[in-house]
């Protein structure tokens, strides 16, 4: 009787080689619905090179057709396919390649078109010439008063309301020579607390270890030791408190929070609001909670331009940029084209898009 084991079957063998062909057919398949055809392309010229070649065609064909031979012209029609395949490879990889990032140098930064993108603080000097410094100065005088503690700077989309809190508001809140400091905060999906306390830790330079738990009051108190002067928030797109927290039990702690701040009046700390007009309402569910009707001098809406203005506004424009303007032919696009149908005003967005348009 023999001690040889039985021979164990190759199963182990078929079901590697199985998975190993099934991964390359599910390969070449997600090629084709990515339409990848720079790889295919590759694929093809490799299968071609490796199995059809002069040599390897002529085995084949003398294995099963011993009385045929290849024609003369196989191998120059064999490599120039192949060559042509290749080209036409690279021809694809050039053309669904990513563009490359433009240099900065072909980038021209402009300092009064500003397209959609609002201006900063650095642009404090041009904006100081876009019709904007009467409302400025309403706005300065009452949130620097000593009886302001809280306001509403509301205004319709594209009215400028950023803009009008980065460079107007901001840059004269930041002078050696101003009575208040400004603090810019821009309200997202960032838990609220989280977002001034970020700002207030940028702007203000607190230690983060020092602030990084602390709750509303904590960190009021904390910015207002290191500047040891009356602090201004300015709350930009307050509707996005709203916007991501739909349910009032989200938007309860930090309405508790702001309430407890109305109410520690030792805190020599003022907020202003800024949000669009249309959600203005929303603002009720506070007002409630902290107790406060607010009066005609801590409310303000962002107007948009007269027709005049708008003229004057796209004067400092193309003064600015060097650009070709026509007084009479500018002041009548304003009032014809420009201004709205119903209010016969003109949004600063829509100048900043035809001024972009017009560069």
């Amino acid at each position: 009787m023999s001690n040889t084991p039985a021979p164990v079957p190759p199963t182990d063998a078929i079901k590697e080689t199985t998975e190993k062909l099934a991964a390359f057919v599910q390969w070449i398949a997600q090629l084709i619905q990515s339409r990848n055809w720079f790889t295919i392309l590759l694929l093809l010229d490799v299968v071609l090179l490796f199995a059809v070649n002069p040599g390897m065609a002529n085995k084949l064909l003398t294995t099963f057709f011993p009385e045929q031979t290849l024609p003369e012209q196989y191998p120059v029609f064999f490599w120039l396919t192949l060559g042509l395949i290749f080209i036409a490879a690279i021809a694809t990889a050039v053309r669904t390649m990513p563009r490359p990032i433009a240099e900065a140098s072909d980038f021209t930064e402009r300092k009064a078109i500003k397209g959609l993108r609002p201006f900063s603080a650095e642009d404090a000097e041009i904006f100081a010439q876009l019709q904007r410094n009467r409302s400025l100065k309403e706005c300065l005088e009452s949130f620097t008063s000593d009886s302001f503690r809280f306001g509403i700077l509301m205004g319709e989309s594209g009215s400028g309301k950023t803009s009008f809190l980065q460079a107007g508001l901001l840059p004269r809140l930041s002078t050696s020579e101003s009575t208040h400091r400004a603090v810019y905060i821009k309200f997202a999906d960032r838990h609220p607390i989280d977002t001034i306390r970020a700002a207030l830790t940028e702007q203000l330079k607190l230690p983060k270890e020092q602030v990084a738990m602390a709750d509303l009051l904590e960190l009021l108190a904390a910015a207002e030791e290191a500047i040891a002067q009356p602090l201004i928030l300015l709350f930009d797109q307050f509707e996005q408190f709203f916007v991501h927290h739909r349910h009032r039990s989200d938007r309860q702690p930090f309405i508790q929070a702001l309430t407890d701040w109305y109410h520690t009046e030792t805190l020599s700390v003022k907020i202003v609001v800024c949000i669009r007009g249309d959600m203005c309402d929303r603002l009720v569910e506070l007002h409630q909670a902290i107790g406060y009707s607010l009066g005609p001098q801590e409310v303000f809406r962002l107007e948009k331009f007269t027709p005049t203005e708008a003229a004057k506004v796209l004067r400092v424009i193309a003064d600015t940029e060097d650009l070709q303007f026509d007084d009479r032919f500018v002041s009548e696009l304003a009032e014809q084209e420009l201004a709205n149908r119903e209010d016969g005003l003109i949004s600063p967005v829509d100048l900043q898009i035809l001024a972009w348009m017009i560069q």
